[in-house]
């Protein structure tokens, strides 16, 4: 880091590529090296590192998609691929990350293959949703964490007040 810090460029990705090999399972030495790699224009190789670095440490998902969605232009497909989400975590990461940059299809199709995700999650997706103004997608993710089988604005929950009220 201190390297990195100095303007050696060349020196801070030989010290954090040596990290990585002594802690290999570790996401900061690789997020580091990424963002080396990254600033240094080696961009196929930063991916490399970063990919690998968000699956070890969800914190990071986020701000690996960002530096892939920059790298990448924008492209979903290349995000996909380099990202490559191994886990439901990192499946809802891509999907809020695609609802924040307004490709929905994109981002419920993540969000379904992520499956059971918590209750929290599923909350912050539909405000990412909301905040896109993609109201369907929103009431689709709504009525997943409402635990009903519904989806599509065609129905509404106990429209008639049949069922007991729920507060």
């Amino acid at each position: 880091s201190a390297r990195d810090r100095a303007g050696d460029s060349n020196g801070a990705i030989a010290a954090f590529a040596e990290s990585t090999k002594l802690a290999p399972f570790y996401a900061r030495p690789r997020w580091q090296l990424g963002n080396a790699l990254f600033r240094a224009g080696r961009t196929q190789e930063a991916l490399a590192e970063l990919q690998p670095a968000a699956q070890s440490d969800p914190k990071l998902a986020l701000p690996v998609l960002a530096l892939m969605w920059s790298a990448l232009n924008g492209n979903v497909a290349d995000v996909e691929r380099a990202f490559a989400p191994q886990s439901p975590a990192m499946e809802t990461a891509l999907a809020r990350f695609l609802a924040k940059q307004g490709k929905v299809a994109d981002a419920m199709r993540h969000f379904r293959a992520a499956g059971g995700i918590s209750a929290d999650e599923r909350r912050a997706m539909i405000n990412d949703l909301l905040a896109a103004k993609n109201f369907e997608a929103a009431y689709e993710v709504w009525s997943l964490n409402r635990g009903t089988k519904t989806s599509g604005l065609a129905q509404i929950d106990n429209g008639g007040f049949e069922e007991p009220i729920v507060l």
